[in-house]
């Protein structure tokens, strides 16, 4: 938390979204939260009290559900990991209350972002059509002129991040030397291919 914290904060690009000096930066900056925060809730159900895990597990559904309703279903990255760690051991496979409590948190999700779906196509069908066509134009077609190649956001890293594409695969091998859990860097290896190669495939790319 401490090394994540000094990252963060001696990020420039984090400090640009802050800041507001560069596109949709209040956007991605409340997306950024929601979805560590929900992450983060997914950490501390898998190391909390079986009396608490239900507990945790509605906040990852809350966050979740919050992160939709930022910047749409990216929202959903936490529970690509939380189900890979349920298939990754064997205890936890074979554990219908462990996909019961992910279920549930899927739901709470769904309640949470969903309210403001049918309201919108309810009270503006036009607009609301128009927004989520453009939405899945993303992926398709490039939209507002933010065509790029595939190896586009690997190119950028230096911008997103400060160092180049070498550190960063420095950075992960001491990441996956030093971390014991093996759960944590299945999981948290998880995220980072399913989020690069979401939008590697999306035509449409920006930082």
């Amino acid at each position: 938390g401490y090394f994540g914290a000094l990252l963060f904060a001696l990020s420039h690009f984090a400090m640009q979204i802050s800041a507001g000096s560069i596109n949709t930066d209040h956007n991605d900056a409340a997306f950024l939260f929601y979805v560590a925060a929900s992450i983060w809730a997914w950490f501390e159900y898998e190391n909390a009290a079986e009396n608490r895990k239900f507990l945790f597990a509605l906040l990852v559904g809350i966050l979740s559900g919050c992160a939709i309703l930022v910047k749409w279903l990216p929202g959903l990255l936490v529970y690509t990991g939380w189900g890979i760690a349920i298939l990754y051991r064997d205890q936890t496979r074979k554990n219908l209350k462990a996909y019961l409590h992910l279920i549930c948190a899927l739901c709470v999700t769904i309640a949470v972002f969903l309210p403001w779906q049918l309201y919108i196509f309810s009270e503006f069908p036009v607009v609301a059509k128009h927004e989520f066509s453009q939405a899945s134009e993303h992926f398709f077609t490039s939209i507002e002129g933010h065509a790029e190649g595939i190896g586009y956001h690997f190119l950028v890293m230096q911008e997103i991040y400060g160092i180049g594409w070498h550190l960063v695969l420095a950075s992960l091998a001491l990441f996956v030397a030093t971390v014991k859990n093996s759960i944590y860097k299945v999981v948290l290896l998880v995220y980072l291919f399913v989020i690069y190669l979401f939008f590697s495939i999306a035509v449409t790319k920006m930082v």
